[in-house]
């Protein structure tokens, strides 16, 4: 491939956008981020495979357009237009989406606090009935005699019941 003088500025300009490109996908790291992959491993990660991404990416460019050689100034591009997207737009977007997820945090917690009365009135519509009914099959056990004396069922007797004779004592 025969290197001109325009060929070393179009694949540069090109490396700008790729960084931008880089910077977008970032970004969208970002925006997990804030909206709540904060632990450390899963940030290790995020990390890892953004740069392996970025190096594919990279290598794939450098493929397309310089034969496989990775030169110094498609690194620099790319890094340069990262940055200032990183620092302009991307800073831009996260004060966006920040709001975003204060919204839909707010939405949230009110359609959760509605669908929490909701349960609980239908929790109650449908208790309330079954509490009655195995408050009225206890109220004809303990007609029938039987009571529930710590888990355990047992039958009273007559003289339990209250229906004993009472005993006089001696007279002195």
């Amino acid at each position: 491939m025969n290197i001109t003088v325009t060929a070393p500025t179009t694949v540069f300009l090109y490396s700008l956008l790729l960084g931008i490109g880089l910077a977008a996908v970032y970004e969208f790291i970002r925006m997990l981020r804030a909206a709540g992959l904060k632990q450390t491993y899963a940030i290790i990660i995020t990390d890892i495979l953004f740069l392996c991404f970025a190096g594919f990416c990279t290598f794939i460019f450098a493929l397309g357009f310089l034969n496989g050689k990775v030169r110094f100034f498609i690194l620099l591009g790319e890094i340069v237009s990262f940055v200032i997207f990183r620092y302009t737009v991307g800073e831009l977007l996260s004060h966006v989406y920040s709001k975003i997820f204060k919204i839909l945090t707010i939405i949230l917690l009110f359609v959760t606090k509605k669908i929490k009365k909701l349960l609980k009135k239908l929790l109650q519509f449908v208790l309330v009935p079954l509490y009655n009914i195995s408050e009225h099959k206890r109220l004809k056990k303990e007609k029938k005699g039987l009571v529930n004396d710590k888990h355990k069922r047992t039958r009273v007797s007559k003289s339990r019941a209250g229906k004993h004779k009472e005993k006089k004592a001696p007279n002195p």
